[in-house]
């Protein structure tokens, strides 16, 4: 029995290392200037909405822009136990917390403009030390190994038990929900019997694409095999789940799918979502979320089945089948 917990822990501790590298892309230059970018993005907005006197209350939080979900979700495990990620979450807090409500945006008097101006050089200095640490978060995790699916270059599905375990135990303790996306190409057999497993790859491949242009930093994307995919939409309630669900299906309802020889196809997606409700196991999120597709799949293709709460189903318009 001793030998079993302790080769079970072994695994757990292994599929722990593994989530903390794989928490950030592969290709850690290109995610670097890609938060570097989400940063000064967060960084404009704010700006912007000080300058043309938005109350402090309605203000662009930075824990909840795309470089903040990114960091909270993924990087915070990616540079877990270094000194510098948890500089940069205090940062963070205390400009969202501390910082932003101070704006006197709804003041026009002198001394609430120079108080503005005093803030907003604080809130200058706490960005320009995300940047600085940050940067030495990325130069210290230069070496990541490749957990990707060969094709796509999705996450594969060894890591999805780790990664909703975290999510899970993230969002108990946070009080917050997050959505599952149970994804399938509609017939997608007609596509590798008519044109071919190489075409049938190239789909594949453009759809991936779709996806990760249709989510955000602080998601995550999995190929699980075949023509099914799942993707973790963090901070996700599920109203915004439907919305952004509808959205990606309309994108690869109205994309050209490009084969060889000049050749392109039309395809469609079927969708299954189901939100975390509070329960611990992460394999009955999956399964709701699943059982939606299934119901989706079943009910026309291409449309969004929302599980509502374990055995409640909304369908949402389809497009043409």
């Amino acid at each position: 029995m001793g030998h079993a917990y302790e080769l079970s822990h072994d695994r757990n501790s292994r599929a722990e290392e593994a989530y903390r590298l794989f928490a950030i892309t592969q290709n850690i230059a290109n995610e670097k200037e890609h938060q570097r970018a989400a940063l000064f993005d967060w960084e404009n907005q704010l700006m912007f909405s000080q300058a043309i006197g938005t109350k402090s209350s309605e203000m662009p939080r930075i824990q909840a822009s795309d470089f903040g979900l990114w960091f909270r979700h993924k990087g915070i495990h990616a540079f877990e136990g270094s000194a510098e990620a948890a500089v940069v979450m205090d940062t963070m807090e205390e400009i969202d917390n501390v910082l932003l409500p101070l704006f006197g945006a709804d003041d026009n008097s002198v001394n609430s403009k120079l108080s503005n101006i005093h803030l907003l050089r604080d809130l200058r200095d706490k960005v320009k030390s995300i940047r600085f640490h940050l940067s030495n978060l990325f130069e210290q995790n230069n070496e990541l190994e490749s957990g990707r699916d060969v094709l796509t270059r999705l996450l594969n599905r060894k890591f999805m038990p780790v990664v909703l375990s975290k999510q899970i135990s993230q969002a108990r303790s946070q009080k917050t929900s997050f959505a599952v996306f149970a994804i399938d190409i509609d017939y997608f057999k007609r596509v590798n019997d008519t044109y071919g497993h190489q075409a049938g790859d190239a789909v594949l491949q453009q759809l991936s694409l779709i996806l990760v242009n249709n989510s955000r930093s602080g998601d995550y994307l999995f190929r699980l095999g075949g023509e099914e995919f799942l993707l973790i939409a963090v901070d996700m309630d599920a109203t915004r789940a439907r919305s952004m669900a509808e959205k990606l299906r309309k994108s690869v309802e109205q994309e050209a799918f490009r084969l060889s020889e000049g050749k392109e196809l039309n395809a469609t997606i079927s969708i299954g979502i189901a939100c975390f409700d509070g329960h611990p196991d992460y394999q009955r999120l999956v399964r709701r979320a699943d059982d939606a597709l299934y119901h989706a799949k079943n009910t026309g293709r291409n449309k969004v089945v929302v599980d509502l709460a374990g055995d409640a189903l909304a369908d949402s318009q389809s497009g043409h089948p």
